[in-house]
């Protein structure tokens, strides 16, 4: 018996208010915080990195220049930044409120993955706890991509989860211009990227049946999807080329490096793998910081490339000659991961709970213990055991 348009109406409205309600809690509580974190004597004045990306993004607006440090460090988000101020002018707040629209759209896209895997319990807990997560309600209010991150990191896993069906080529095609605009927002996506589509392609030629659903249930099978997995895998592809490629040109155009990924890699590497990691880490902008980039110089090394090559050969130089010491590293860095406190770097996330009390509630330590993430870990953990058999291989 079909429904009537009015039927089908009224279970369409209902099946919208909960990711509305969703993105309306995390929108109030960005804005409140934006709101109480506006008091800040820095609210309105981009540090360290943040300095960096506005002044990239003002300069290419304000005179029509691409600088240096729009391949610094990843190209996408003070281009981001430029199509921001040439619509706006240079609104540092404007900027902050679309990324609280953004961060909310986040959530969203939460919901709608639990949805799909897990059901709807469990959705709308992953979502609430996104929507009041501390340090991602912070990170929506600075000029960082790490919101940019957040919503390509959903947008992947749900991306893949609809293409292992196959229904359609443009899922593919959009799962690579996904792809492909992580990478330029972070490179650690790159990996990521890679085992997906390995995982995607496996699944796909071996016509796999889907997991278990959460209560345990059967499996459902999964479509086969395009008979010719090469197709499939071109149009992956020709989505993730489509972003990179003008990204890598113009990276050559002014940088002399046909890459799309960020100058600073090899440093970066560097700086976390070498004998005086602690030490290094711990160096903050200023002239101890322009002696470490002044390495390769001092070697008379003078191009780009070769600098990137000379942290990469003293990388692999220190792994070769203290293997016990690069594994110690790793060691400390994995134990730093699970820390419950969220560590600073160039930014300190707990610096703006003296302005605005909805974050102090939302993020905070005490001794050892950080919380939120001190009181997710373990039900992470615990979940990932339990539904096991639920949790598809991508994610």
């Amino acid at each position: 018996m079909k429904q009537s348009p009015k039927t089908s109406t009224l279970e369409g409205n209902k099946r919208l208010r909960v990711p509305l309600a969703v993105f309306v809690l995390a929108l109030a509580v960005r804005l409140i915080y934006l709101l109480q974190a506006s008091k800040s004597p820095v609210f309105l004045f981009p540090l360290v990195d943040s300095s960096s990306y506005d002044g990239a993004a003002w300069q290419l607006v304000s005179q029509g220049t691409m600088h240096v440090q729009f391949f610094w460090q990843a190209f996408f988000y003070p281009m981001f930044l430029a199509v921001v101020y040439e619509i706006a002018g240079h609104s540092i707040i404007t900027v902050k409120l679309i990324q609280a629209v953004l961060g909310s759209a986040v959530c969203v896209l939460v919901y709608l993955l639990g949805m799909r895997v897990f059901g709807r319990r469990t959705a709308i807990t992953a979502a609430v706890v996104t929507a009041l997560y501390g340090p991602l309600v912070f990170f929506d209010g600075e000029l960082l991509a790490a919101g940019w991150a957040s919503l390509w990191a959903v947008s992947l896993i749900l991306l893949f989860l609809g293409a292992r069906r196959g229904r359609s080529p443009w899922i593919f095609l959009l799962l690579g211009i996904c792809g492909g605009m992580s990478i330029i927002t972070h490179a650690t996506f790159l990996p990521f990227f890679a085992a997906a589509c390995v995982w995607l392609a496996v699944v796909m030629r071996r016509g796999a049946r889907g997991p278990r659903n959460a209560g345990g249930g059967p499996r459902k099978p999964i479509a086969r999807g395009p008979r010719n997995v090469v197709f499939s895998g071109a149009v992956v592809l020709t989505g993730f080329l489509l972003v990179v490629i003008p990204v890598s040109i113009q990276s050559y155009r002014v940088t002399g490096i046909f890459s799309p990924l960020a100058e600073t890699g090899p440093l970066n590497l560097y700086i976390g793998n070498n004998a005086d990691r602690s030490e290094i880490m711990a160096i903050r902008p200023g002239g101890e910081w322009e002696d470490v980039m002044l390495m390769p110089v001092r070697e008379g090394l003078r191009t780009k490339r070769e600098a990137q090559q000379y942290f990469l050969r003293r990388v692999v130089n220190y792994i070769a000659e203290r293997p016990g010491r690069f594994a110690t590293g790793l060691a400390r860095k994995t134990v730093h991961f699970f820390s419950t406190r969220e560590l600073p770097n160039n930014t300190d996330e707990y610096s703006n709970r003296a302005y605005s009390p909805l974050y102090a509630a939302l993020t905070w330590k005490a001794r050892n213990f950080g919380f939120p993430f001190g009181a997710l870990l373990p039900f992470a953990v615990l979940g990932m055991i339990r539904c096991r058999r639920s949790i598809p291989g991508v994610v």
